[in-house]
């Protein structure tokens, strides 16, 4: 079986076409898996924020189309697209006008201020929370994500109380390190128990957590360890940090079959992760954490 090079994530690079055929059959596998658990699953509304620069629009609208086509139907989409760009509203307007319905709503906020991802995120997330009591979950995806087909019914599968999940992407730079040594087998659901960071990538929290939280710290300007400072605070409020290795999704920051061009964090967010987290002696890819967080 050879890859469909027209699907993001499925492209092939020189001596790496087995690495590409064997991620195209386990995605394919995924699928059905995701596909059967979600027939059983009870209905939930998930409020996306999808972060973005992009005056074309053309990354924010990846990511809300393929949610439109591949969210089961018990899944109800409501989408913010926090940007920079003024340009941005019309653009998905025209889009969403001809939707298939997946994606219920879809809202542009302008954000003049530099880019500062946490601050995005929240004031995304704030929009749907305050504005729908019916908001079960928040979802942050990077607009330099595609979620595949299994990602998106998997949505349905994941719980809407007292959670974390986030998804598997590549091996590279932003990929497979977001399981940083689960323990432990996967639970009935498919979920594993993963009490180390989550990347904020394509990153589900539950309504509870988020608002006992009040969101990302915004302490950490630009990007950068944000991610994994609010995973940590989740997991010592008791919340659930998990990994759903079935919900597959393609990040470009960090390509699939290819180097990361994502750069080094920042040295001003890791300052600021060691200064309030000093329990964490080095910020390495896995997190290494103390026993005391493990357990």
């Amino acid at each position: 079986m050879r890859p469909r090079t027209d699907v993001p994530g499925c492209r092939e690079v020189p001596g790496r076409s087995t690495a590409a055929d064997d991620f195209w059959r386990w995605n394919e596998h995924c699928a059905r898996v995701a596909l059967r658990a979600s027939r059983d699953q009870s209905a939930r509304t998930v409020g996306v924020v999808i972060p973005s620069d992009d005056s074309t629009g053309a990354r924010p609208l990846r990511v809300l189309a393929l949610l439109d086509l591949f969210c089961p139907p018990g899944v109800v989409v409501r989408a913010v697209v926090p940007t920079g760009s003024a340009a941005l509203t019309a653009s998905i307007e025209r889009w969403h006008a001809g939707a298939r319905g997946g994606v219920v709503s879809v809202d542009v906020k302008h954000d003049p201020a530099p880019f500062g991802f946490a601050r995005r995120i929240n004031m995304g997330a704030s929009l749907l929370l305050d504005a729908r009591a019916d908001v079960d979950a928040i979802l942050l995806a990077n607009d330099d994500t595609a979620p595949t087909p299994a990602a998106c019914a998997r949505l349905a599968t994941w719980p809407t109380h007292n959670a974390l999940v986030g998804a598997v992407s590549n091996a590279g730079g932003g990929g497979l390190q977001t399981v940083d040594a689960p323990s432990g087998v996967p639970s009935a659901g498919g979920l594993i128990d993963c009490p180390h960071r989550l990347g904020g990538f394509f990153l589900y929290v539950t309504r509870d957590v988020w608002t006992t939280l009040d969101g990302f710290d915004e302490d950490y300007a630009g990007y950068g360890c944000d991610d994994t400072a609010f995973s940590l605070d989740a997991h010592a409020l008791g919340a659930r940090i998990l990994i759903d290795p079935f919900a597959f999704v393609w990040h470009e920051g960090s390509a699939t079959f290819g180097p990361s061009a994502i750069p080094d964090l920042h040295p001003k967010a890791l300052a600021i992760f060691h200064r309030k987290h000093p329990h964490i002696a080095r910020y390495t890819r896995p997190l290494r954490l103390p026993p005391s967080l493990t357990s």
